[in-house]
């Protein structure tokens, strides 16, 4: 806690927010990514869930660790939204103090580029 103190509540919630908006920008690139939620960083929290066209999220997932970049993938207890989208889970990824956009630009090291901000092809997810 004093860590956090010294930092400042303040200042991490900037951060976050922050953060947030440029995750948010960024995956409004990537085609046929769709953004489950609020489209802009203002009432939201630091996590974004997603979908990648007809691509699993659980494939999205896979690929995207296997590149070093963590997200979590699933209903997250929230499978009535699900439903409600019509989608069979999400792709989402969270974000804190600890997150930089030099993070969010790590998935730019795959093969199979299909943006600069996610490496993710059908063929990656099908291997």
């Amino acid at each position: 806690m004093d860590y956090l103190t010294s930092i400042g509540m303040e200042n991490i919630a900037r951060h976050e927010h922050a953060i947030t908006e440029y995750a948010i920008r960024r995956l409004q690139e990537v085609p046929d990514l769709r953004i489950i939620g609020p489209t802009t960083a203002e009432d939201r929290g630091a996590a974004v869930s997603f979908t990648l066209g007809d691509i699993h999220p659980h494939d999205v997932g896979q690929v995207l660790d296997e590149q070093g970049i963590a997200v979590r993938v699933g209903h997250h207890c929230a499978r009535p939204v699900c439903l409600r989208y019509g989608i069979p889970a999400t792709t989402r990824a969270s974000f804190y103090l600890y997150s930089t956009p030099r993070r969010g630009r790590r998935a730019d090291r795959g093969p199979g580029a299909r943006t600069e901000l996610l490496r993710v092809t059908r063929a990656d997810c099908e291997a």
